[in-house]
């Protein structure tokens, strides 16, 4: 069992034949082609340090808690650097993030794929 949150590696890595490289806040030409990745990225690491801080937590609770967590880490860009907002809303409504394998999961599911 993980015992703490440091454990998960919230920075996004990429490897070339040369070097390893961190991700961090994009060009303006590579931003359009980053935001989605980073998003669905971030997402998903907030809900699994969260839910293995608090196994009982709820997708509301988490939900309306995703901008406070999102401030908590100083290693990696926040959503307001990037987005210039906070995570939340439509977020976790995009196809980047709503994956067809999840929609049993998800609230307001549809019987057949589809944008929500």
């Amino acid at each position: 069992m993980i015992s703490n949150q440091e454990n998960f590696i919230s920075k996004i890595y990429i490897c070339t034949k040369f070097a390893w490289y961190i991700l961090g806040v994009p060009s303006s030409t590579y931003k359009p082609y980053f935001t989605p990745f980073w998003i669905q990225q971030r997402i998903l690491h907030l809900l699994v340090t969260s839910s293995t801080k608090n196994r009982r937590l709820t997708y509301s609770e988490f939900q309306s808690n995703i901008a406070t967590l999102d401030e908590g880490e100083e290693s990696v860009p926040k959503s307001n650097e990037l987005l210039g907002r906070n995570l939340g809303g439509e977020d976790f409504k995009a196809d980047a993030v709503v994956c067809p394998a999840w929609m049993p999961l998800y609230p307001g599911h549809m019987s057949s794929p589809q944008k929500f």
